[in-house]
């Protein structure tokens, strides 16, 4: 489940691939707003929730503490030095289908 709404489910995913994408961007108030897309849309999307990774911190992919590691195969992982639209991801889903 994502940590931004909760209601991302992955559940009956199991032996499907599937294109995650997150992305953090600050509003014009300086709140953090977070995003998770699943397979190039929106699933969910939260205010003020903790930074993906603070200036200079570490990322975990996969999971932060057990028993939340991530349960699968992770293949093409990319980190980005900007913010990307809702059109970049969904431009990168279709990227993955052709």
């Amino acid at each position: 489940k994502s940590s931004a709404k909760g209601n991302t489910n992955l559940t009956n995913s199991q032996n499907k691939w599937i294109h995650i994408a997150t992305s953090q961007a600050y509003n014009v108030a300086g709140n953090t707003i977070n995003k998770v897309y699943l397979n190039g849309n929106l699933d969910a999307e939260a205010t003020d929730i903790s930074e993906i990774s603070p200036s200079g911190g570490i990322v975990h992919l996969g999971g932060y503490t057990n028993p939340t590691w991530f349960n699968g195969r992770a293949d093409e992982l990319m980190i980005f030095n900007k913010t990307l639209s809702d059109s970049d991801v969904a431009a990168l889903y279709a990227l993955e289908l052709n």
